[in-house]
Formats: C-alpha cells, sequence, structure tokens
C-alpha cells in the first residue's frame, strides 16, 4: 500500500469519475480502514508490539462494557461496532457478534434518519458499514442484505439528498470568505465509508458516484485548508476529528480501489505533522478556539505517513505518541504499523502558521519541564473561532500557567456568530489573555479582521515573534502590536505591548490562571504557585502613565459585559490577573513571567501507606467505595457546576478523609478517570478538629493513567481533604485514593 507521492495534480471531477467508474475491486472483503494484511496483521501487531497489546487490552475492555450495556444509537456507535466487531475476529465467541448484530438491527429505528446528513448520522453509519464488512461471513443472509439496504436505501441516499439540497460542509468557499470545517471531514469521509462497503453490490454505481463527488469535496473542504504550512483554523482537537473521519473514508476507497485519484500527493498533507507538534506543548495543546488542551493521537497521521511515505509525518505521530499513553483504539491497531521507521527530525524550537495567526516557542524538545508559549492573532470568525486575538497559553516546569478557558458549553445560541457567541465570556477578548480597549456591552475586538505576524526571530538563545493587532482594534486605535520574547536558558517569557490610540482611552489587560496568586505589596509583581513551582510575575512601564495597581480577582465579566446566562462560571477556579489603564493614549509595557529557581532537589522522604476504610471516608456527593475498591473502571464523580435554587454556579466538590486521631502524613495517591484526555485541578487541606483548614499543596493531576502521588510538608492532621475544582469540563472523577505518612 506504500507509494510515492507524485506531482500534484488539481483534481477535476471529471477526471476524478473517469479513474473511480474503471477501478476494479482491488480486494475483497473484509477491506474498509484495515492495513494490508487484515486482521492477521493485526493479530500479528498485537503479538509482538507491547503498545498494540496494551490497546487491544482497552479495546477489548470498551467491547465487553457494551456487550453488557443497554443499546444506545448515536455518535458512540461507531466505535461500538468497530470495538466489537475487531474482538471477534481477534478472538471468536458469540458475544461481540451477537451485540453487533443487536446494535445493526436497532441503528435505523431512531428518528434521527428523517433529517439531514450530519456528524450523528455519519459516525452511526461508519460503525455500521465497517461491521458489515468486518463481520459480512458471520451475519445472517437477512441481516446482511437488510443491512445493505439500510446504509443503500437510508444512509447514502440521505447523504446525496443532503448534498442536493446545498449541504454548507462540501465546500469552504463562501461568497464572502473560505470557511473551513471539521464536518466535510467527518461527514464526506463518513459517505466514502458506507459506499466503499456498498462496492460490488446492486449499489455499486449509486456507490461510485458518491465517492467521485466526496474525493472532490474533501480536497476543496479539508486538504485546501491546510495549506500553506499545515495549520488548522479550529485547533488541534476539531482538527483530529476532521482528519480521522477524512482518514476513514480515504483508507477505506484505497484499499477498495487501490487509487484515490491522485488525492494523496495533496501538498498540505505532509505538513500536518509540523503544525501539530509545535503547538503541543509540554502540558497540553494550544487549546485556542473551542479546543481542550488534550494531546491529539493522531492515529490518521500514521495512516498518512505510511501510504505517502513521508518520514516527517512518521516522526511527528511518533513524537506525539511519546507525550502521553492514549487509551487503545482500534484505529490504533489498524493504523499504526510497530514496524514503521521514523527518521530522526529536528522540528524548529520556533514555528509560525501565517495563515491562522497561530505562532509557538519553546526552550527544548527533549525537556518535559521546559518553557513554552503558545499565541494567536489571525481571525476571530473562523469555524469554532474566539474573539482572541493576541491571546497566550504558557507552559513551564510541568505547568500551564497562563491558560485558555476553552469553548464555553453548546447552549443558548452559542453558534449564533451573529451576534450572541462573542459575548460569552469564552468567546470574548476578556476572557482570554488579551486586551481590552473602552469595554462596553459590544464587541470587545472587530470580528471580520484579520491580525498578521508581522516579525519572528529565532536564535538558540531565545525566540520572538510580534504580531499586528491593529486591525482587531481598529476602531479605537492607530496602532496595537504585541511581541512575545521566550528566553530558552531560563523559561522566561517577555509579553511586550504597544498601543497607540486614537483618542485618550481606558485599557484592560488580561490573563488567567489555575495558580495560585500572591500580590506583592508594590502593585507591579505577583507569585504564582501551583504543584510546588513558583513563577513571579513582573510589569514593566516603558512608556505612558505610571503602572496601574495590579488584581487578581475570580475570572468574571466586566460589569460593562453582556452576560450570558447558563454559561459555566469560573469562580472559584480559575483567577483572572488584571491591569486598567485610564485615560491613556501612547502606551508601551511589558509583562514578564520569570520561573523561581527552585531549591535544590532532594529526595522525596520515605513514605508508608495508611490504610483507609470506607467507614474514614465521607464524599459530597456518590459512593466513597469506588475510590477504595481498587478497580479502575469504577468511578466517584461530582460535578463542580451545580445548580442551586434555580441559578448555576461553581462549587468544589470534597473527598475528606477522618483518621480518628492525629497522625503525621506527607502524601496523597489519586487516580483520575480518563487523565490522559482531560487535567484535574484541586487542594489538599488538613485540620487537626475538621474546623480550621491549612492548605498544603494546590495544584492539577498529569496527563497520564494510574496513580499519581503529590507530597507535601509533613505534619499531623486528623482530617484530610481534597478540594476537587474539576477538569476543563468541571467533572471532578476519581478512581483511587491513598494516604501516606513519612517513615518515622
Amino acid at each position: 500500500m506504500k507509494r510515492k507521492p507524485q506531482n500534484f495534480r488539481i483534481l477535476s471531477t471529471l477526471f476524478i469519475a473517469l479513474l473511480i467508474a474503471g477501478a476494479a475491486l482491488a480486494v475483497e472483503r473484509p477491506r474498509l480502514v484495515l492495513p494490508e494484511g487484515g486482521f492477521v496483521e493485526i493479530k500479528s501487531r498485537i503479538e509482538r508490539s507491547p503498545r498494540h497489546a496494551g490497546w487491544y487490552a482497552d479495546v477489548k475492555k470498551a467491547a465487553d462494557n457494551v456487550v453488557e450495556a443497554e443499546v444506545k444509537i448515536g455518535r458512540n456507535t461507531q466505535a461500538d461496532l468497530m470495538n466489537l466487531a475487531l474482538v471477534h475476529k481477534v478472538e471468536g465467541g458469540k458475544a461481540y457478534q451477537n451485540k453487533a448484530k443487536e446494535i445493526l438491527a436497532a441503528a435505523y429505528e431512531k428518528p434521527m434518519w428523517d433529517k439531514k446528513w450530519a456528524l450523528d448520522q455519519a459516525m452511526v453509519s461508519v460503525g455500521v458499514a465497517v461491521a458489515l464488512d468486518w463481520l459480512y461471513d458471520d451475519l445472517p443472509a437477512e441481516l446482511r442484505a437488510a443491512t445493505e439496504r439500510n446504509l443503500a436505501e437510508t444512509s447514502l441516499a440521505l447523504f446525496q439528498k443532503t448534498v442536493d439540497g446545498g449541504a454548507w460542509w462540501m465546500t469552504a468557499k463562501r461568497p464572502d470568505n473560505t470557511y473551513y470545517n471539521n464536518h466535510n471531514g467527518v461527514c464526506v469521509g463518513a459517505s466514502l465509508v458506507v459506499a466503499s462497503a456498498l462496492l460490488g453490490t446492486e449499489h455499486d454505481a449509486a456507490a461510485r458516484k458518491v465517492i467521485v463527488a466526496g474525493l472532490g469535496s474533501l480536497k476543496v473542504g479539508t486538504l485546501d485548508g491546510l495549506l500553506p504550512d499545515g495549520a488548522w483554523d479550529e485547533g488541534s482537537g476539531y482538527f483530529g476529528y476532521g482528519m480521522t473521519g477524512m482518514t476513514l473514508g480515504l483508507s477505506s476507497v484505497q484499499n477498495s480501489l487501490g487509487s484515490l485519484s491522485g488525492l494523496l500527493d495533496h501538498p498540505g498533507i505532509g505538513k500536518t505533522g509540523r503544525y501539530l507538534v509545535a503547538t503541543t506543548g509540554p502540558t497540553g495543546t494550544f487549546n485556542y478556539a473551542d479546543g481542550t488542551s488534550r494531546i491529539n493521537s493522531a492515529y490518521w497521521m500514521c495512516w498518512l505517513a505510511q501510504v505517502t511515505d513521508d518520514a516527517e509525518l512518521a516522526a511527528a505521530f511518533r513524537h506525539l505518541q511519546s507525550l502521553e499513553n492514549h487509551r487503545g483504539s482500534v484505529l490504533g491497531l489498524c493504523w499504526d504499523d510497530p514496524s514503521m521507521k521514523a527518521t530522526a527530525t529536528e522540528f524548529p524550537l520556533d514555528a509560525t502558521f501565517g495563515r491562522i495567526g497561530v505562532g509557538t516557542a519553546r526552550s527544548s524538545w527533549d525537556d518535559e519541564s521546559a518553557a513554552w508559549v503558545g499565541f494567536k492573532f489571525g481571525r476571530p470568525w473562523q469555524s469554532h473561532a474566539h474573539s482572541d486575538v493576541g491571546s497566550f497559553v504558557y507552559d513551564w516546569g510541568g505547568v500551564r500557567w497562563i491558560t485558555d478557558l476553552s469553548g464555553a458549553p453548546y447552549i443558548n445560541n452559542y453558534f449564533s456568530y451573529e451576534d450572541a457567541r462573542y459575548h460569552f465570556y469564552r468567546a470574548k477578548p476578556e476572557g482570554h489573555n488579551t486586551i481590552v480597549i473602552n469595554p462596553t456591552d459590544a464587541y470587545q475586538q472587530i470580528i471580520d479582521s484579520d491580525s498578521e505576524i508581522v516579525t519572528t526571530q529565532s536564535t538558540p538563545s531565545y525566540g520572538w515573534l510580534m504580531g499586528d493587532m491593529t486591525p482587531a482594534y481598529a476602531d479605537a486605535a492607530l496602532k496595537v502590536n504585541r511581541g512575545f520574547m521566550l528566553d530558552r536558558y531560563n523559561g522566561n517569557l517577555l509579553v511586550k505591548d504597544e498601543l497607540t490610540l486614537k483618542k485618550p482611552s481606558e485599557v484592560w489587560w488580561f490573563a488567567h490562571t489555575a495558580a495560585e496568586v500572591e500580590l506583592m505589596e508594590d502593585g507591579k509583581t505577583a507569585l504564582l504557585r501551583s504543584n510546588g513551582k513558583t513563577v513571579r510575575l513582573e510589569v514593566i512601564m516603558l512608556k505612558g502613565t505610571p503602572p496601574p495597581v495590579l488584581t487578581a480577582e475570580p475570572a468574571r465579566p466586566l460589569p460593562t459585559s453582556r452576560v450570558i446566562v447558563g454559561e459555566y462560571p469560573d469562580a472559584g477556579k480559575i483567577t483572572r490577573l488584571a491591569l486598567r489603564f485610564d485615560d491613556v493614549k501612547d502606551l508601551k509595557f511589558s509583562v514578564a513571567f520569570r520561573p523561581q529557581e527552585q531549591p535544590d532537589a532532594q529526595a522525596v522522604p520515605a513514605i508508608a501507606e495508611i490504610p483507609l476504610s470506607v467507614q474514614m471516608v465521607r464524599v459530597a456527593e456518590g459512593d466513597a467505595s469506588t475510590l477504595l475498591d481498587g478497580d479502575w473502571t469504577t468511578v466517584w464523580s461530582a460535578n463542580s457546576y451545580v445548580e442551586e435554587d434555580g441559578e448555576k454556579i461553581f462549587k468544589p466538590q470534597f473527598i475528606e478523609i477522618d483518621l480518628g486521631k492525629s497522625s503525621p502524613v506527607s502524601s496523597v495517591g489519586l487516580g483520575f478517570d480518563t487523565a490522559f484526555q482531560r487535567r484535574y485541578d484541586f487542594k489538599i487541606h488538613v485540620s487537626t478538629d475538621g474546623k480550621t483548614w491549612e492548605q498544603v499543596f494546590h495544584g492539577h493531576s498529569s496527563k497520564r493513567e494510574g496513580e499519581q502521588r503529590f507530597h507535601f510538608p509533613a505534619q499531623k492532621a486528623r482530617f484530610i481533604k481534597i478540594e476537587g475544582l474539576g477538569n476543563e469540563r468541571y467533572q471532578n472523577r476519581y478512581n483511587l485514593l491513598k494516604l501516606f505518612g513519612p517513615v518515622l
């Protein structure tokens, strides 16, 4: 299946149609998604690769859970059917096959099929098509025929009807702009999977028609969006979602017909690796727009690296996999060849992606405690975008010190780009780490603007990058520039702002942090603390009025802002640092973030586990036994976003231990559900009487599964309380609790 890239040819619909119409089936079933060698190759990978064996164990556990659960049809159906089908082909037996039959029989009963072809219909159809293909000889003839009819007369027909009605996601071109969106990869990719499943049946002609339309659509709706530098408007998460959907379709067509009509020669494909590795910092990805900070598993990149024989893509995939132990996936087993060679590739320390206005700089690729900054200029009006021109995130020492709040809940017209969206706190400038000028209840940046990166300088000692934000503030300013300088030696980050305003104005500077904040008496410095580390923030005035007083308060809208009812509150979890300049016209200042020298590293003192029982543990809600039963699949869960007296508020949840008497304690062991996807913030408090509490730790989980230990100075306490502040979605989900004391 490997092939050498050739000169890229612009794909015309006629050119694709001629190739697809005459292409014979390259292989019989099973053929969708699978690697060359099919299930024989997958079994071999499981046997010879510990990584694949671990992934398969995860897939089998997921399949076992599906076997025991009630059938639910939705986006989960794609993974449910693929997990069941793969485990059945590897192990045999009736349980997985029978559950797959049950889901196939129920998949088309929901009223979702009376609507348009969209994400739900696409993902259900992928699961059904793959299960039909992989289990073809194991299905009763009647169910097999019914499934083929459902795919042809419901899935494929609905796709074609939606396309004929002018599906917005078939192309990125708009009358006044270009709008790339993950729906193209998912919706069109799914149609290719379905069509590939129907090749060689009585529906062959209709299937080939869909393949022709689909390949042309992916070229203009997704692949062209990767130019010129492999980047994506919507950020890493939605990029991975769309690219996975596209690759499901491309791999199925490639396996079925032996050709993708030149589509794999597209120059954007080979550049995606640099984008993903650059925008992934030591603690997670740069979660601009509606994305989260979880690291992209990028199995789709592995498939593309192999079929295009691209060593840099392979190196990028291996790098992303090295950062995080991703939970096993059928796609990993199908697309990750353990024998794939990834040549040593030196990715640059600094990178910019001009079309979307995103840049990054780092101190090292090899140090998990390295300093790293990601920043965004660009366009607020793109898909899933925020009004976040000038915003940034900053990592050092394994902690994200300046954070992006990610997307708001999908409520209250959040996708009303003409009105409500840019009034959500998380989607407007004051909810990001940027500048606001003369705030009112109107938009705080010009949405239909494009701010560019204008200066870059990369040396072994530092990275310097500057953007011109004037277009975003053109109604109030003649010039707004922001620069970022990262010192590779000590991890210092300097954020430099220069503004020339049209008239004396009120200017705000904002930055958000999950760290503890201690303001200094001089009013211009602060200490940020998290996970036992400290960063010093300093305000440096270069031109303008004397520096305003630096403030720190819970993240919340300004008094002048329009408030969206029901948006996740951040009070109590995220602190907003702010500077307010009054009546200024020419302003130049910098804010420096300086990691503080840590004491010489010392070995953690010897500790011994203190046995806990259910009777000793009290929780805010739910069952404490799930923390102590040793079963990683049972989870204690409590949400920090709750409704009280008709209002939704932020409320920390807790786990409290009562030892019965004061004893020396020094460490807590915790397990976090889906730690590889989410970062959990929490505090640890101790008390001798259960009334007066002393905080001894504030920090967050790392993105790895299993027990994580958090140490604090040894002291005597009877009560120990873990105060859960939640993950990016305000969920507290723990599956392990241990307590330790010093060995005396």
